[in-house]
């Protein structure tokens, strides 16, 4: 796996043009459901999903892509890969 590294000021830059773009929704988690075992940092983006109401979760991560296995999770949250997603674009 590689690693990539970015500078402050380059994070900075991603972050404000995000916050300024009106497609653009920011979303605090309200709770932490903690769905994500094996990597808890990924529950992050998982909460934030669910704090949303996010039509989906796209992900490359297999951790997150393995609550695809736990049919009974709650709260459910739709997720798939990039490629899924970009065959959902496409129909």
């Amino acid at each position: 796996m590689t690693a990539f590294y970015f500078s402050p000021v380059a994070a900075e830059l991603v972050t404000s043009l995000l916050l300024a773009a009106p497609n653009h929704l920011r979303q605090e988690p309200y709770f932490r459901f903690g769905q994500i075992k094996d990597d808890l940092d990924d529950n992050k983006f998982v909460d934030c999903a669910i704090a949303a109401g996010a039509d989906w979760l796209v992900s490359d991560d297999r951790h997150i892509l393995n609550l695809l296995q736990e049919k009974d999770r709650f709260p459910p949250v739709p997720i798939c890969s990039f490629a899924e997603f970009k065959q959902l674009l496409n129909r």
